[in-house]
């Protein structure tokens, strides 16, 4: 009962936002902070904030509750956890990008092909070795994120939008390699 439990408290957690899944665990026996470097160089320190989700479980409460019943209760409680955490990561991403002036404000302005390459323009692009880009990830509302979906293969067949997202991949692309080559490599 326990793993099936435990299995679906998970099931649930990663259920609650797709940017859970993306969240590298690293490990730490002890303390209450962490540090990192960023990619200026700069060490930031990190307090961590605990998230919790009351909850009165025990293994007696599943004694008459059918499988189905006894799983969703524990997938609730995984997604109730699963969304906590990945709204402290969102905010968490919002005070970041807003430091690092890469925070795009909708202003109830609708996501246009504008507001889209203005996004874009605000954010450090990689590059594969074959040259091809290696796209940030972008986080958006469920709506917006829908209307994206829906407009996006109405602008790639445009030839105005085409060469416009093309002219920026290209400028992206010559940020990219003047990075790389003042990049410092160490031993």
């Amino acid at each position: 009962m326990l793993e099936i439990r435990d299995a679906a408290i998970w099931d649930g957690y990663y259920s609650a936002s797709p940017i859970l899944s993306l969240v590298a665990v690293r490990p730490q026996r002890e303390g209450r902070q962490s540090s990192f470097e960023d990619e200026q160089g700069n060490i930031r320190q990190v307090n961590y904030q605990s998230t919790r989700v009351d909850s009165q479980q025990r293994l007696k409460y599943a004694c008459g509750l059918e499988y189905q019943a006894y799983v969703k209760l524990s997938n609730d409680l995984g997604r109730s956890m699963g969304k906590a955490t990945a709204q402290r990561i969102y905010e968490s991403v919002e005070a970041a990008a807003r430091q690092a002036g890469n925070l795009v404000n909708m202003e109830g302005r609708e996501f246009t092909q504008a507001v889209f390459l203005e996004t874009l323009e605000r954010v450090v692009f990689d590059f594969a070795p074959d040259g091809s880009p290696l796209f940030p990830s972008l986080t958006m509302g469920s709506e917006a994120q829908a209307r994206f979906h829906e407009a996006w293969p109405l602008w790639i067949s445009q030839p105005e939008f085409k060469i416009r997202f093309k002219t920026l991949i290209e400028r992206k692309r010559e940020e990219f390699h003047e990075r790389e080559a003042c990049r410092r490599l160490v031993d």
